[in-house]
């Protein structure tokens, strides 16, 4: 069996000689120091400031509302505060929560409706609409009244319609046939069935958005209490 020789490690050169015979050993570096955070309160960037008085816009509430004189604004999907929008009183819970899904256009498309006709404006609509979310709340009080107010429009139209119905069924009549009957109780029920389309309009709607953007919504119909908690801002 034979060994494997290792040889030896060979030994440190020897430092440069320089003129004269003398050597020269450079002396070790001083340690680095080490950087240390600095007394006192850190300074704030310039760009990083809160603005409060020239900005107040800006400055949004956790609920993602302000208020513009009478007009609600919020986040175009925001989740309403446990307040009722009507009187501003705290509700139970999630329970008196209404979501809601809103739709709007500018107010120059209804002239579509008139000219060329209501086909068009549907279309053109339908293409050009904005939505937004949203679950206001709405107290024991205010939600049994809005209740009632949606069953009392939907009679009404059912009610109107069942006379128009009713007014063509006397027209077939001979007896009706040549008197102003049937044209009195389709009247009648047009009239009726309009009253319940206001009435649910009007009553059932909690609120009404005036401006829809791809950021913000703007709604009226809040209550002055209800807008008198939040705070002060500009519309979008």
């Amino acid at each position: 069996m034979s060994a494997t020789l290792t040889p030896p490690p060979l030994p440190p050169s020897p430092p440069t000689p320089l003129f004269g015979g003398s050597t020269f050993v450079p002396p070790p570096l001083p340690p680095l120091p080490i950087p240390m955070p600095p007394a006192g309160p850190v300074a704030v960037l310039p760009y990083a400031t809160p603005h409060t008085a020239d900005v107040t816009m800006l400055a949004r509430p956790p609920e993602g509302m302000w208020r513009d004189g009478d007009t609600l604004v919020t986040l175009r999907n925001v989740a309403f505060p446990l307040r009722c929008v009507k009187c501003n009183r705290d509700v139970a819970g999630d329970a008196n929560r209404v979501p809601k899904r809103v739709l709007w256009h500018h107010p120059a498309l209804y002239v579509l409706a008139i000219f060329p006709g209501i086909l068009v404006y549907l279309l053109v609509a339908a293409f050009v609409r904005s939505s937004a979310r949203g679950d206001p709340c709405l107290c024991d009080v205010h939600r049994r009244g809005r209740t009632t107010a949606i069953v009392t429009a939907w009679l009404l139209f059912l009610g109107g319609l069942s006379t128009i119905v009713g007014a063509c069924f006397l027209y077939g009549e001979d007896a009706f046939r040549d008197t102003a009957v049937p044209a009195n109780v389709g009247f009648a029920g047009g009239l009726v069935l309009v009253l319940g389309l206001a009435w649910g309009h009007m009553r059932g709607r909690l609120l009404v958005p005036t401006k829809i953007g791809p950021q913000y919504a703007c709604y009226a119909g809040a209550d002055d209490r209800f807008l008198n908690s939040l705070p002060e801002g500009a519309r979008p």
